[in-house]
């Protein structure tokens, strides 16, 4: 008798403590699904309180510790039930963001981590995103609907990792600017219901057009390119534009690369930035590469250019209740 209770004790203990691929726990607040073991890697897959969450890097299960890898399909998309997101910080060890994770919430803005890879069908569609979105370097594939019906979302930078953007990725966004830096597949619609007027490319041997005709209309689109590449873009089929511009041309000047318009005063000199406004006190002040990387960061408003390589910048001022993105050119 006492054989047979031990072994029914030892039989609920191992099924007590035993894990695979598919199983599902709860761990600081949030709800995670094992992907893999050896590596212990996870998917969080929902749960979190109020309008702004900050998704942990790794999550405790029956004392072992696994990696955030995904945001899983739907895992916030919002329901009645839940309070709408204005607010999420991603861990640096996320790599891919699921079909509708984020969908019908109320993200003003976000940050993604170098190590994203993928961005899935509809994750961020029909949000609040406004102003600049500058992906980091390291993403290979936009879904197909991504980031549909961002009404208020001006210019997006994309890395040179991309390789794909799918079909209706931002349809309807108002955008206005794009900034290419690798040759892109952009499937139909990619761009459909904008009103794009600058495209800058940074692309030196491009391939053919990526935009198909019906989506945009290139006579209403200055084109900006690397120094030097006029021939091999008229080669390729980027022709029609109602301006075309080579980097290096002394007519392309700081006013023509505002992203957004804004009461916040500052000014550029060969030495120096200058940040003015008398209304709110600077927060932060950062400036970012074309890839998305962080290059400096101050409280101070005035900063000394002299130390920093020529070159295009997006200058971000943040201020109490407003965060304004200017794109810079350091010559």
């Amino acid at each position: 008798m006492k054989k047979y209770i031990l072994f029914i004790f030892t039989l609920g203990t191992l099924s007590l403590f035993s894990q695979s691929v598919g199983t599902t726990f709860n761990d600081q607040g949030f709800n995670f699904r094992i992907t893999a073991l050896s590596p212990n890697e996870v998917a969080i897959t929902g749960g979190g309180s109020g309008s702004s969450i900050t998704i942990p890097e790794t999550a405790t299960f029956n004392m072992e510790s696994y990696t955030v890898v995904e945001v899983g399909n739907e895992a916030f998309f919002f329901s009645p039930l839940v309070t709408r997101l204005t607010n999420v910080v991603f861990p640096n060890s996320l790599r891919t963001i699921g079909r509708s994770a984020f969908e019908d919430n109320a993200l003003t803005t976000f940050s993604l981590p170098t190590s994203v890879e993928v961005i899935g069908e509809a994750a961020f569609w029909g949000n609040n995103l406004s102003g600049t979105l500058i992906l980091s370097e390291g993403l290979t594939t936009i879904g197909r609907e991504a980031f549909r019906e961002n009404g208020n979302l001006s210019e997006v930078i994309f890395p040179e990792s991309l390789v794909s953007i799918g079909f209706s990725a931002f349809e309807s966004v108002r955008l206005t600017s794009i900034t290419l830096r690798s040759n892109t597949s952009i499937d139909t619609q990619g761009f459909k219901g904008n009103a794009l007027t600058s495209i800058i490319s940074e692309i030196v041997n491009p391939s053919s057009f990526p935009i198909p005709s019906r989506d945009i209309t290139r006579g209403d689109i200055d084109l900006v390119i690397p120094a030097g590449t006029t021939q091999a873009y008229i080669d390729a089929g980027w022709t029609g534009f109602k301006s075309v511009t080579e980097a290096n041309d002394p007519t392309l000047s700081i006013s023509d690369n505002t992203l957004q318009e804004s009461a916040i005063k500052w000014s550029l000199s060969d030495t120096q930035l200058v940040v003015e406004n008398s209304k709110s006190n600077l927060i932060a002040l950062e400036l970012y590469d074309l890839s998305g990387a962080l290059v400096f960061s101050t409280t101070e408003s005035v900063v000394d250019t002299t130390a920093f390589s020529k070159g295009v910048y997006i200058l971000r001022m943040t201020f109490a209740g407003e965060t304004v993105v200017e794109k810079i050119i350091l010559s």
